[in-house]
């Protein structure tokens, strides 16, 4: 009997079921199952190898602004602590509060350009939601800098105010604030060189913090946000052009890899957030998390 467990080839395992059922999806009849097929396996793999914290699901993420996102194809979302709206309880027409949502990642069978900008587009319409930005009461409001406290939660928290982190860094500039973004795709059809420069191409048109963090393929590697003055890879660009492609057999295990390091390190709005959502106006005036209706610095 093997008395080791080796987690590496655990998880390449799953990553190399997920290809052949990328393939076994292709016999679907039209495009829209043909998506299903291969949507599905993935949420399930993701749901039951990541952190229990986090549930897996799809549909559009919404802010409390009134805006919503193209359909995604995987939302992973804070488990009973994020609000999920479903009209009829179908993926198509459920909805996910900004504020609750981890990462989103869009599945393709074949990496090309015309699936990356597609990646690029849905990917970015989720990010471009405004989280809603909880302040302390008006006493704690401003820090001796003169810069403004904004609560900030980890993920899977249910701290109460005196222990939720304060900062006065602006959600709309830190990723370390918003949704991560993946793209998982089966194939590469695309030259690496190719895809590199296309990918970096698309950052500087789509801007850093709209972009996907990173692009995996189950058989050609992937794009990282890259160091390479201290070459490492980076859960963050620091500009367009730190990234690098590698080839590597890991590519699905990196994609874990990324999401649980986000899941870790990444902070969301504190839990009044969500009374936006439930109550017209949100947080009353003066109480804890107090309403801003206009962005910072204006």
């Amino acid at each position: 009997m093997e008395r080791k467990f080796d987690a590496h080839a655990y998880i390449d395992r799953i990553g190399k079921r997920l290809i052949i059922e990328f393939e076994e999806a292709g016999q679907a009849t039209t495009p829209s199952l043909i998506g299903e097929a291969r949507e599905t396996p993935v949420r399930e793999q993701l749901e039951q190898i990541l952190p229990r914290g986090i549930a897996v699901g799809s549909g559009c993420v919404i802010d409390s602004h009134g805006n919503a996102s193209q359909q995604t194809d995987v939302i992973l979302y804070e488990r009973d602590i994020c609000p999920v709206f479903s009209v009829n309880n179908t993926p198509e027409t459920t909805y996910y509060p900004c504020e609750g949502v981890i990462a989103v990642g869009e599945i393709k069978s074949a990496l090309n350009t015309a699936t990356l900008e597609d990646s690029f587009a849905k990917i970015a319409s989720v990010k471009s939601l405004r989280r809603y930005i909880v302040t302390p009461p008006p006493e704690l409001e401003f820090l001796p800098t003169g810069g403004r406290v904004i609560v900030h939660r980890d993920y899977g928290s249910t701290a109460t105010p005196s222990v939720i982190r304060a900062s006065d860094s602006d959600p709309e500039s830190d990723e370390h604030k918003q949704i991560f973004g993946f793209v998982l795709a089966g194939k590469l059809k695309l030259k690496p060189p190719t895809l590199l420069e296309k990918y970096v191409e698309l950052v500087y048109q789509t801007g850093d913090t709209l972009s996907p963090n990173i692009v995996i393929t189950l058989t050609h590697g992937g794009v990282y946000p890259y160091n390479p003055q201290k070459k490492e890879r980076l859960l963050f660009p620091q500009t367009a052009s730190d990234f690098a492609y590698f080839l590597l057999n890991s590519g699905f295990r990196s994609l874990i890899h990324y999401i649980h390091f986000a899941y870790g390190l990444c902070q969301t709005s504190g839990l009044r957030a969500f009374d936006r959502y439930f109550m017209d106006g949100g947080p009353q005036s003066g109480s804890y998390g107090l309403s801003m209706s206009k962005k910072m610095g204006e």
